[in-house]
């Protein structure tokens, strides 16, 4: 476990050469926060390989190519990720049984993903994010459209009451935010705090 400080947080220890190969292939490696939060974490019972699993897997929830408008850096548009939705398809094939469901398109709004997310031990997201370090809890994960909007920000994630063991934010950036004492604010630490006990984010822009 790695418990880094101040910029260290946008360090990616996982890349890091340790005599040609990289550090992630060699040790699996958990970003902390907090010892105190590391241990809350671990003290959760863990899931076990064989047991029933329940998953709600979003994949390219963008139905249009959208105007980014003043969210995004370079005020880059938000195009159809196709590669998203095959990714989306792959990870709810490895549910066994009824315990999955995924949401494709438009079927993956924010009024849906709301609704669901509370009630799953695995959360995954492939789609477009936008992490702000002006104002870390307006980060966002892109979804589909719904009367209740389509940004899921680390704001209305605070909002909600996870029960995951798992929260996996496949876009771009969603590890980034504003360094403070205790790590980074945004995404990832608002799924936390909503009660995820692990979430697996992207350092870097990240290809569909």
């Amino acid at each position: 476990a790695l418990e880094p400080h101040d910029a260290l947080w946008l360090l990616p220890f996982a890349a890091l050469d340790t005599g040609g190969r990289w550090m992630g292939e060699l040790w699996p490696l958990v970003y902390a926060p907090s010892h105190g939060l590391l241990e809350e974490a671990r003290s959760r019972a863990a899931l076990e390989r064989g047991q029933s699993i329940t998953g709600l897997i979003v994949g390219n929830p963008v139905v249009a190519t959208r105007d980014s408008g003043t969210e995004a850096m370079f005020r880059l548009g938000f195009a159809p990720l196709p590669g998203a939705d095959e990714e989306a398809r792959r990870i709810e094939a490895m549910f066994t049984g009824q315990g999955s469901k995924l949401l494709r398109g438009a079927e993956g709004s924010l009024a849906a993903v709301v609704r669901e997310a509370g009630t799953v031990d695995v959360l995954h997201l492939a789609t477009h994010g936008i992490a702000r370090t002006d104002d870390p809890l307006a980060s966002f994960v892109l979804l589909a459209p719904s009367k209740c909007g389509e940004l899921l920000t680390a704001r209305r994630v605070m909002t909600l009451h996870l029960k995951a063991d798992l929260v996996v934010l496949s876009a771009c950036q969603t590890g980034l935010g504003r360094i403070a004492g205790q790590g980074v604010l945004g995404l990832s630490r608002a799924f936390m705090f909503a009660g995820a006990s692990s979430v697996l984010v992207s350092h870097w822009s990240i290809s569909d």
